[in-house]
């Protein structure tokens, strides 16, 4: 396995706006590295996937309570375990998404990753075919047990991480990267902005999250004021649905699709990525660039909720994970998209 070290930008989004420069993992997972043998894909499946408290084997402290102690169940034959379920789900997401058997995505999105040695793990799992060449853990925020993860079969062009401090407590970073689907000759970029915002769970939550989104609108603006054609999206678990936006309802999203809504009007989608208190909750969200719909370059073919036993349960709901009994997968379920791209006479 080789690593290479990416100096990303960061900025801190308050009052006042600091730039500096920061070290970003970007993990090469497989033994070939770079652009060799690659060749611009003509479709691309992009996966987002709370993963539901995925945390290493090793007890660093910040573990919550069901996985550290001596009464805990967790070990490292458990985990173990859970690495190769998620390698299992992220299978069936890509057959759902693309018809691909026993294929990872190409562009990966996961929440609540405890940190780097997970990305290192799920990885060393992986056969040569199926891994991944670059990996971006986002720093993880002091205190806090989980970060984000972007892992890409596409060479990595960028990474800035842009930071917002609250009054009250710092929340997870945006994390902004850009992906060369072009070729090495031919660049072309597609900006990925993976997010996890600010639960629910405590006060005063609705208002931090009204500060991330505006922070990812104002990033979306200053993209396109810079580059008006560039294709992006922006993934993660919101933890909010569509109604509660005020500012990122002026882009198109996932949900709205019209292959997901044929779908949900006859009960082959559900209506939502997580469950709580029996009600589907739409929390997990695609954005993306209206030029990813316009038949030309670059488009989104296909949007789908996996919602595919064992992922689910008898009922349909989300198989959570329980470290007591070591049973199932998350308590979220994957959503994905399948890209294609268009030759120029097309």
């Amino acid at each position: 396995m080789r690593i290479k070290r990416i100096r990303a930008l960061v900025s801190i989004a308050a009052l006042a706006v600091f730039l500096f420069f920061i070290p970003i993992s970007c993990i090469g997972c497989s033994t070939v590295f770079g652009f060799s043998s690659w060749e611009s894909p003509k479709t691309l499946s992009l996966v987002s996937y709370n993963t539901q408290t995925f945390f290493d084997a090793i007890e660093d402290g910040q573990e919550f309570n069901g996985f550290k102690g001596s009464k805990s169940r967790w070990s490292p034959e458990r985990y173990k375990v859970r690495l190769n379920r998620l390698r299992e789900a992220l299978m069936i997401a890509t057959e759902a998404l693309t018809g691909d058997i026993n294929s990872l995505p190409d562009i990966l999105i996961l929440q609540e990753i405890e940190g780097e040695r997970v990305i290192n793990d799920f990885c060393r799992q992986l056969s040569r075919k199926e891994n991944y060449n670059y990996a971006v853990i986002t720093p993880i925020e002091k205190n806090a047990a989980f970060t984000t993860a972007l892992l890409s079969k596409l060479p990595i062009l960028d990474v800035f991480i842009h930071r917002l401090h609250t009054e009250k407590e710092s929340v997870r970073p945006l994390c902004e990267v850009w992906i060369n689907i072009g070729s090495e000759e031919y660049p072309e970029p597609l900006v990925v902005f993976s997010t996890h915002w600010k639960s629910k769970l405590g006060k005063n939550t609705a208002e931090i999250r009204r500060m991330q989104e505006k922070q990812v609108f104002q990033k979306i603006q200053e993209l396109k004021k810079t580059n008006p054609d560039i294709h992006y999206v922006i993934c993660g678990d919101f933890n909010q649905p569509l109604e509660e936006f005020d500012l990122l309802t002026e882009l198109p999203n996932s949900w709205n699709r019209c292959e997901y809504l044929r779908a949900l009007s006859v009960n082959a989608q559900p209506g939502g990525s997580f469950c709580y208190k029996g009600n589907w909750q739409a929390i997990d969200h695609i954005f993306y660039s209206e030029n990813l719909s316009d038949n030309t370059g670059l488009d989104i073919e296909h949007f789908a909720v996996i919602a595919i036993p064992p992922l689910i349960t008898s009922a349909g709901k989300p198989n959570a994970y329980s470290v007591f009994s070591g049973k199932g997968y998350s308590d979220h379920l994957p959503i994905g998209v399948r890209l294609k791209k268009y030759n120029s006479e097309e």
